[in-house]
């Protein structure tokens, strides 16, 4: 079973994550646009990381037939989320 403590260490980018409310709230106290897009620009960089780990797990757990499936729809859904 992967603990919460697996998934933070996943990756090295997870430091990023303290960016991820400081860019929702940079966004609600309507501050520079160019402040606003630079920081969701690298809060996306962490859940991109979270995304892989969670879509890698999911399909170890689930066999190859549904594990394939979930990669293949959520393998880009980052690039989607951004246009």
């Amino acid at each position: 079973m992967v603990t919460v403590h697996d998934i933070l260490l996943y990756s090295r980018l997870n430091i990023l994550l303290i960016i991820v409310p400081l860019a929702i709230t940079s966004y609600l106290v309507h501050a520079n646009r160019i402040l606003v897009f630079a920081a969701n620009l690298v809060a996306v960089v962490p859940l991109s990381s979270l995304l892989t780990c969670a879509t890698e797990n999911i399909a170890r757990e689930s066999g190859d037939v549904v594990g394939a499936l979930v990669n293949v729809t959520f393998g880009n859904l980052v690039e989607i989320v951004i246009l």
